[in-house]
């Protein structure tokens, strides 16, 4: 994902590809980069100083359905996927054979991780639903969208100051975002999310927000 911004860097070279080993004696690095048809492909590039920032991937803490089902929140590429569903759920709420119920399940979107990044994204959803969405989809029932935030500790925000944590939860709040604390995710399902209680909570898409593994 971060080819865009490197890109337009200028005096950079980035290569897609893989780093397979590092040969600190000769200050090489061995790169392996997939063919078009399958081959395995493989060069060496020298270097003077070697930066090492591979990353991490987002925890799923081995929750059935959260790999195949969920919509991961970290990457550039995550965030045109959620767009697309987004889209997609309200292209299909609008359709006449919907009902009310299905339009509601839909376009309920369930962010699991009450953190900065679950927090602040169902704030930014909200305002894209009312200020954009609304106007493009005049059949879709807006007023009947629902953003559930579910965390599994007893409080969002829990690295902050309990102040700034009451403060952040009446500003979500009135933008219509519910809030469940102590709401630990048990499996996600193609349109659902069960809870370790036992409830079933139907949604149009789960958007998995809970820090790297």
């Amino acid at each position: 994902s971060i080819i865009d911004p490197v890109r337009r860097k200028g005096q950079h070279h980035y290569y897609m590809a893989t780093c397979k080993a590092i040969n600190t004696n000769e200050k090489q690095i061995l790169c392996e980069e997939l063919g078009d048809f399958g081959e395995t492909n493989t060069f060496t590039l020298p270097y003077d100083k070697l930066v090492i920032g591979v990353g991490c991937k987002s925890n799923t803490f081995n929750i059935p359905g959260v790999e195949e089902y969920a919509y991961f929140l970290k990457e550039l590429h995550d965030a045109r996927k959620i767009r697309g569903r987004i889209i997609e759920l309200f292209e299909r709420a609008s359709l006449p054979t919907r009902t009310m119920e299905e339009k509601r399940a839909l376009l309920h979107i369930v962010i699991v991780g009450g953190g900065p990044t679950g927090i602040e994204f169902g704030g930014e959803l909200t305002d894209f639903f009312w200020r954009d969405l609304s106007r493009y989809f005049p059949d879709a029932p807006v007023h009947e969208v629902q953003i559930t935030i579910l965390e599994a500790s007893g409080s969002i925000l829990s690295a902050f100051d309990q102040d700034l944590v009451k403060k952040a939860m009446r500003s979500i709040m009135r933008t219509g975002v519910h809030i469940h604390t102590a709401a630990l995710v048990k499996e996600v399902k193609p349109n659902s999310v069960v809870l370790a209680d036992g409830n079933e909570i139907p949604c149009g898409m789960v958007v998995w927000s809970t820090g790297n593994g």
